[in-house]
């Protein structure tokens, strides 16, 4: 086990159908002595879950997130552009409003 309480990612399901016809989800190779370690993944699976509410796409995310690291370090370089040039460099500005504007509309929608 990690530093975490909880089994370290990457976690993958599988399914096991019981009597009654309804799917019983298990977490593949997480199976663990420790009622510790058990108790933390179900803790950790219903903060992700609930943390996910409204949100059809949590992959989704990850593209959004890196999409506003570039941006942000676009602008951290045109900043530091323009006390070493002294001249201003708009580009990135547009490009930041137009990916907080996307990453607005897209999350109002959701």
């Amino acid at each position: 086990m990690s530093d975490s309480k909880w089994t370290p990612e990457p976690w993958t399901i599988g399914v096991d159908w019981e009597n009654d016809g309804w799917p019983a989800y298990r977490l593949r190779d997480m199976l663990t002595d420790s009622h510790e370690e058990a108790s933390a993944n179900g803790v950790r699976i219903a903060a992700c879950v609930n943390a996910c509410a409204g949100i059809e796409d949590p992959q989704e995310l990850r593209r959004q997130r890196d999409e506003l690291l570039e941006t942000l370090e676009n602008l951290h370089f045109a900043v530091i552009d323009v006390y070493k040039s002294g001249r201003i460099p708009a580009e990135p500005f547009v490009q930041a409003g137009n990916i907080i504007a996307k990453t607005r509309s897209e999350n109002t929608t959701a």
